[in-house]
């Protein structure tokens, strides 16, 4: 089944809306096919992207960290039945339920990850925390990085020199993938040696 189809059968048949442009997937797609596992995604939902991730690369463990805070249920740290509802009986996927802040640590101390999605909370207190705790982790992808505290968040970290390489937005001008830049944006931080990077 092609990434298209996949995201037009979470849609249509499940009912499930997607929070990123079908672009985006196919971005995510690309870079989780190319990097090293494990991976680990901020901010969980009903599961679409740790999905993309698994078609992907179906080997991969995958550790997906969401805080529920969203979900607006009326029984505090309970979890909500669609949380990760599409990866659930996936082996690879790992649900961890918590505030990023006080997970995310504990899991790249177990873990030597590849790749980070960082799709949480848009506050930008807590993406700044986020990218301060996936400082080590070669590749990071931002979702919603064109506005808002996601991007506040970018430029600070950055400003802080923290990092050295510079944020780039998808796609790179080398890409032949048609992508709009809105809102939503994807940001990507790229740690790796150039000949390695995407």
């Amino acid at each position: 089944m092609s990434l298209v189809s996949l995201l037009k059968k979470i849609i249509h048949e499940r009912g499930y809306p997607l929070s990123m442009s079908i672009e985006e997937y196919k971005w995510l797609h690309r870079i989780a096919r190319d990097a090293e596992p494990p991976f680990l995604e901020v901010g969980t939902h009903y599961g679409v992207s740790a999905l993309i991730m698994h078609t992907a690369n179906p080997t991969a463990p995958i550790y997906t960290v969401d805080n529920l805070i969203d979900y607006g249920g009326d029984k505090p740290g309970a979890m909500p039945s669609d949380c990760g509802i599409l990866v659930k009986n996936i082996e690879q996927v790992h649900l961890r339920i918590g505030d990023s802040k006080q997970v995310v640590p504990k899991l790249v101390e177990e873990h030597s990850f590849g790749l980070a999605l960082l799709d949480g909370s848009h506050w930008k207190e807590d993406v700044l925390a986020d990218l301060k705790n996936t400082e080590n982790i070669p590749v990071v992808l931002i979702h919603d990085a064109g506005a808002g505290g996601p991007l506040d968040a970018l430029e600070i970290f950055q400003s802080l020199d923290i990092i050295h390489q510079q944020f780039e937005m998808l796609p790179a001008a080398k890409t032949d993938l048609p992508f709009d830049i809105d809102v939503n944006g994807l940001a990507i931080i790229d740690r790796r040696n150039k000949h390695d990077r995407f």
